[in-house]
C-alpha cells in the first residue's frame, strides 16, 4: 500500500512540474516571441492554461 501511495505522488509531482514547465515556456515566448502575432497567441495559449489551473 505505501509503494502505491508513494507512486501516486510520484506521478502527480511529475505532471505539476511538466505544467509548470509548459507554463514557464509559453509565458517566455509570450514575452519574448520576435513578432506580434506569436506574442499574442501565446498570451492567448497561456490565458487558457492558467484558467484551467483553476
Amino acid at each position: 500500500m505505501h509503494s502505491l501511495l508513494h507512486a501516486g505522488m510520484s506521478a502527480a509531482l511529475a505532471s505539476g512540474m511538466v505544467f509548470v514547465g509548459t507554463l514557464a515556456v509559453v509565458a517566455l515566448a509570450a514575452v519574448f516571441a520576435p513578432t506580434p502575432t506569436r506574442r499574442s497567441d501565446a498570451r492567448k495559449v497561456l490565458e487558457l492554461l492558467v484558467r484551467r489551473a483553476r
